[in-house]
C-alpha cells in the first residue's frame, strides 16, 4: 500500500531491518531504533488477573521455543497477531476497577497524552478504553518508547494517587509495543483503533476529522 493521506515520510518511519536493533527485556521484549513509528499499548495495574498473565508468559515461553525450532519462519509475527487477540479479549471482559471509565480520571491521562505530543511524539491516533489504551505515535527522539510511556504513567499516578486519595499502583508495569514495518502496517493499526472508536461513538465519527489524527475515550 502506498502512503494513504499523505502522511509525511519525514515523521513516519519504519523498522529498517538491516540496521541495528537494540533489543532489552526479558519477559516482554522491547525492539528500538530512533524515531520510529509505533503500536503501543498499557493497561491499569488490576486490568488482568494474574493466572493470565501466567498463560501470557507460557504462551511466549512456547512461542521462543517454536521459533528457535523453525528458525524464525514468520512465527513472531503470528505470535504477535494471536497475543493481541487474545490480549484483547481478556482485557475487553473489563477486569478490576476500570477507571477509565471515570471521566475525570480519563481527562487525566489525555491531558498527559496531549502535553507530551510534539514534544516526545507525534500521536496519530489513540483510544482509551476502561482499563487499557492503545496509541499510534511517531517518536520524535532518540528515547526508547517505554521510557516515553514512562513519563506519561508517572505524571497520571501522581495526579491519580492525589486526587483519588490513594497510594497504589495505578498502571501495570511495561507495555506492549510495536515497531511498524510499513505503510500496510500503519494502515491495519489505524484501522484497527478506528474501529474500536466507531464501535463507540457510531460509523459517522470520521466525518468531521482527518482518519489519522481521530482519537475516543469511553
Amino acid at each position: 500500500m502506498t502512503n494513504p493521506n499523505n502522511i509525511s515520510y519525514d515523521v513516519v518511519q519504519f523498522l529498517e531491518k538491516r540496521k541495528h536493533i537494540e533489543i532489552w527485556g526479558r519477559k516482554l521484549p522491547h525492539w528500538f531504533q530512533e524515531n520510529k513509528t509505533m503500536f503501543v499499548t498499557f493497561r491499569l495495574a488490576d486490568s488482568l488477573p494474574k493466572n493470565k498473565v501466567e498463560e501470557f508468559l507460557a504462551d511466549r515461553a512456547n512461542m521462543l521455543k517454536e521459533e528457535k525450532r523453525t528458525a524464525g519462519n514468520n512465527t513472531r509475527k503470528a505470535y504477535d497477531i494471536m497475543m493481541m487477540r487474545k490480549m484483547e479479549y481478556w482485557l475487553n471482559n473489563g477486569y478490576g476497577n476500570c477507571i477509565l471509565r471515570r471521566e475525570d480520571v480519563r481527562n487525566v491521562l489525555v491531558e498527559a497524552l496531549y502535553y507530551y505530543n510534539n514534544k516526545e511524539y507525534l500521536l496519530h491516533t489513540f483510544v482509551v478504553m476502561p482499563n487499557h489504551v492503545h496509541i499510534l505515535l511517531s517518536s520524535l527522539t532518540n528515547k526508547p518508547i517505554n521510557n516515553i510511556i514512562g513519563k506519561v504513567k508517572g505524571f497520571t499516578t501522581f495526579q491519580l494517587r492525589k486526587s483519588l486519595g490513594i497510594n497504589e499502583d495505578i498502571w501495570q508495569k511495561g507495555i506492549f509495543d510495536r515497531i511498524l514495518r510499513n505503510w500496510d502496517e500503519f494502515e491495519k493499526y489505524v484501522d484497527y483503533i478506528v474501529n474500536i472508536i466507531q464501535s463507540i461513538n457510531g460509523p459517522n465519527i470520521t466525518n468531521n476529522s482527518p482518519k489519522y489524527f481521530l482519537k475516543a475515550c469511553l
